[in-house]
């Protein structure tokens, strides 16, 4: 399966946070194309999700906490956060990010993907 894109924009030294959901596609044949399915049940799941320069940079720029909630029973998700000395230590090139979630079987799913821009912050500590 391949990842969803999703870019992100970073404020710099600000605490930022990414929610999404996940759904299982469908196909459809009455319109011959795929729609959005049943919330996957994350119960028992873990993630990671990492910013870096590009896709071969050994280098961590920064590292998300990831929190799962049960989504199929309540309107949980996938959330991501940032701290503020995280995201000020971003460099104002940006980079990549991608999160990957494994289930208890071990099975490893990235789910979504994408650049990461970074706005220069002004007010300053």
């Amino acid at each position: 399966m391949q990842p969803v894109t999703q870019g992100i924009t970073v404020y710099q030294g600000d605490t930022f946070d990414f929610f999404f959901r996940v759904r299982n596609r469908v196909y459809d044949v009455a319109t011959s194309a795929y729609i959005a399915g049943t919330y996957v049940d994350l119960t028992g799941w873990t993630g990671k999700a990492q910013i870096r320069a590009n896709a071969d940079a050994a280098v961590v720029l920064a590292e998300f906490s990831v929190t799962i909630s049960n989504q199929i029973t309540t309107p949980g998700g996938v959330l991501l956060v940032l701290t503020p000395a995280l995201t000020a230590a971003l460099p104002a090139t940006g980079g990549f990010w991608d999160v990957e979630l494994t289930n208890a079987v071990a099975e490893v799913r990235t789910f979504i993907a994408g650049a990461v821009t970074v706005t220069k912050q002004i007010t300053r500590v």
